[in-house]
């Protein structure tokens, strides 16, 4: 079986080899495509984030799975259904964070809770629960118009965007302004 001093063991691999070396190639050059575009988001030192889009963005649907970002002074959605919105971070004059405590499992976990006996139904409602954090911005468009929008992201990860967005020229809160000088009216004695 052997020829010329190669088995067809060896031919075999060698062909083996040759059929595979192009999707080894391929699988090369994807790998070094997905690590330069890691290293990007990484040179921009922005995190994304998780999120669900619940209300008020203009150009997102409501309730929206997607990704929140602060990217060059820009607030970040990204969905796959609509793309990308943005926002300009100096636009955004207040920023509110909450926790918001959720029951999981719909209607499969709620007929599970009541076939329980003994009211046991009660211990798996307190593991039934998923903590999130909500985060409410308020901005103004570039007519001046005040528009308000309400994220969704996973618990914790709420402080760390208000945190980017705050390095990045948002404000937490409603400004105090120069005093106005309120006018109080005078009240005479009419006993004078």
């Amino acid at each position: 079986m052997k020829q010329n001093g190669i088995s067809a063991k060896h031919i075999l691999m060698r062909w083996e080899v040759s059929r595979a070396l192009p999707y080894l190639l391929l699988w090369l050059c994807l790998c070094t495509g997905a690590l330069a575009q890691t290293t990007k988001t990484e040179a921009d030192g922005a995190s994304s984030f998780s999120a669900t889009h619940v209300l008020g963005f203009s150009g997102a649907r409501p309730n929206t799975p997607g990704s929140l970002a602060v990217l060059g002074g820009s607030l970040r959605f990204e969905d796959k259904k609509q793309g990308i919105t943005l926002l300009p971070t100096v636009s955004i004059e207040a920023i509110l964070l909450s926790q918001q405590d959720k029951q999981v499992g719909g209607v499969p976990m709620t007929l599970g809770k009541a076939a329980v006996p003994f009211g046991g139904g009660r211990v798996v409602s307190l593991f039934s629960h998923k903590k999130y954090d909500d985060i409410a911005v308020i901005y103004r468009d570039d007519n001046g118009g005040v528009h308000g929008a309400i994220f969704e992201l996973p618990l914790g990860k709420g402080t760390q965007l208000r945190n980017e967005l705050v390095s990045h020229g948002a404000r937490i809160g409603p400004q105090a302004g120069p005093a106005t000088g309120s006018v109080v009216p005078e009240v005479s004695n009419a006993s004078n």
